[in-house]
């Protein structure tokens, strides 16, 4: 008590120098609280690694028995492994491995990766590198930049690189994803009547397709009814390449694919998503932007929305990006609502107190609510902890308590 009792009357009799410190008080916390990272969840560890390979023309039980089961019997043996579950899709293969609660996941990570560069050498040469990846509860997009799908096919491949090699270079953007862009692939399609009449069977055909050295996917080939992925290792660019590949050479005549088959190029597209007005159903391209585990969703966020702007003023089509679902608007709100409730609670203790003990009381006593919130702030990179939903509620509760 004595000890209290003497840090008050320091504090009255250096009235000057509590001023000071409060003072400076605000100003670190207000610089602190433009580099706190502000996210929508906080940043948590879940015992789960996920490893990714991509082969290009594979199908599902092709990527199943040729990658998928090599990693999973590789990773078999880690400690503290309590569940391992896989996917095998059209030229992906997804491998889910959940630990034991307690584990060092960082430490799991490192062991992963290590036995999966060491086990490369055994998976496919069309295969590319098995990706590592942790589950993190962030790993959403922070904004949607929306592209209208109606504009030219050759526009829209122009537009989607200027927006990608932009939004890249924004610091904090770790990778976008496109989606509603529609494909364009090569599809050969014999004429069986063709193929009768020149005395050449269809598997010659694709024999002939995949023998020339590309790097090119084709896409598929349909033959009675069958459909054949074609990944061609070349330097075919066009459907007149195609055609022009010789498939049987004699004295008197030369027989090319475009004798035998249609070649053409053909648009596919998994699913367009839809831009929903009043008026209109609108097609659109979307591209989501994700963001690093520490980076700060709103700076990145406004970046974002500046470079659209800034890209539709300089076009002559009109407004032609737009954005949706941007996270860092329900974040600042959330923050938002805590200074409303600073403020109110501040100004409530003040008009309370006033008419109890005076006004000059009153905004003494009054100051702790902002000291309080503010100097929170200070702590909050020390103990790595983000602006998010969570921490603000414990703010919101914290002031109202």
């Amino acid at each position: 008590m004595n000890i209290l009792q003497g840090i008050i009357k320091a504090s009255i009799n250096k009235r000057k120098a509590v001023y000071l410190m409060i003072a400076i008080v605000f100003i670190l916390a207000f610089m602190r609280y433009e580099s706190t990272t502000k996210s929508l969840l906080p940043n948590a560890k879940f015992p789960y690694v996920s490893v990714y390979t991509y082969m290009a023309g594979a199908s599902p039980s092709n990527m199943e028995g040729s990658v998928t089961n090599k990693i999973e019997k590789e990773l078999n043996d880690l400690s503290d492994l309590e569940k391992m579950t896989s996917e095998s899709s059209y030229s992906s293969s997804v491998v889910v491995l959940k630990f034991k609660e307690g584990a060092v996941i960082d430490e799991k990570i490192r062991l992963v990766q290590t036995k999966v560069q060491n086990m490369k050498h055994g998976l496919p040469e069309k295969a590319e590198s098995p990706v590592v990846e942790e589950y993190d509860i962030n790993n959403s997009p922070i904004i949607l930049i929306e592209i209208d799908s109606r504009l030219p096919y050759a526009d829209k491949k122009n537009i989607l690189k200027d927006v990608e090699r932009n939004v890249k270079s924004i610091s904090g953007v770790s990778k976008i994803l496109i989606s509603g862009m529609e494909e364009r692939r090569i599809e050969v399609v014999p004429d069986l009547q063709k193929l009768e009449a020149f005395g050449v069977s269809e598997i010659e055909v694709i024999e002939k397709i995949k023998s020339a050295k590309s790097t090119l996917p084709l896409g598929s080939i349909i033959m009675n009814g069958s459909k054949y992925n074609l990944q061609v290792e070349s330097q075919l660019l066009d459907t007149q390449d195609i055609g022009n590949l010789i498939v049987r050479k004699s004295e008197n005549r030369i027989v090319y694919v475009r004798d035998l088959c249609e070649v053409k190029w053909v648009s596919h597209n998994a699913g367009t998503p839809f831009k929903i007005t009043k008026s209109e159903k609108t097609p659109t391209v979307l591209v989501s932007v994700f963001k690093r585990k520490s980076a700060d969703t709103i700076s990145i966020n406004k970046d974002i929305v500046k470079f659209t702007k800034h890209y539709n003023e300089n076009r002559d089509y009109g407004d032609i990006l737009s954005t949706s679902v941007d996270v860092s608007k329900y974040i600042s709100k959330s923050i938002n609502d805590v200074l409303y409730n600073a403020f109110s609670g501040l100004l409530s203790v003040i008009v309370v107190l006033f008419f109890f003990i005076g006004f000059r009381e009153a905004l003494i006593a009054s100051s702790v609510i902002p000291v309080t919130l503010l100097s929170s702030f200070l702590v909050f990179e020390h103990f790595d902890i983000t602006l998010n939903i969570f921490s603000i509620m414990g703010l919101i509760i914290a002031l109202v308590c």
